[in-house]
C-alpha cells in the first residue's frame, strides 16, 4: 500500500486552485474568490458566508472577487460598503437564529 501524504497547497511560481476548506490554513499574496454570485443568491446561508470569510482571509495582500448579475443584492452592497470604508471595517453582531450546540 503505498504512504499516503498530504497535497502540498501551494508551490513556488504556480497557481493553485483549491476548494475552500483546503485553503483553510495556507496563504497566498493574491487570492481569486470566484462565484460570488452564488453566495449572493443565498446570502443568508452561514456556511456559504464561513466559506468566503476563510477565502478572503487567505490572502496576505490582495483579494480579488468574482461574480455575476449581483446588481441589487444585498450582499454586492455590502462589499461596496466595506470598499468605500478604507481601512475601517465595522461588525454588526446578530444574535445566531439558534444556538450553536443545537442539533437541529
Amino acid at each position: 500500500m503505498a504512504e499516503q501524504r498530504p497535497e502540498r497547497v501551494l508551490a513556488d511560481g504556480a497557481i493553485t486552485v483549491s476548494p475552500i476548506m483546503q485553503a483553510k490554513g495556507n496563504e497566498a499574496d493574491v487570492v481569486y474568490v470566484l462565484g460570488l454570485d452564488r453566495i449572493a443568491q443565498r446570502e443568508d446561508n452561514i456556511k456559504l458566508r464561513n466559506q468566503l470569510f476563510v477565502g478572503i482571509s487567505r490572502s496576505r495582500g490582495w483579494v480579488h472577487l468574482s461574480g455575476t448579475g449581483m446588481e441589487g443584492h444585498p450582499l454586492a452592497g455590502e462589499i461596496q460598503r466595506v470598499l468605500a470604508a478604507g481601512d475601517t471595517l465595522n461588525f454588526t453582531y446578530r444574535a445566531p437564529k439558534r444556538q450553536l450546540d443545537d442539533n437541529g
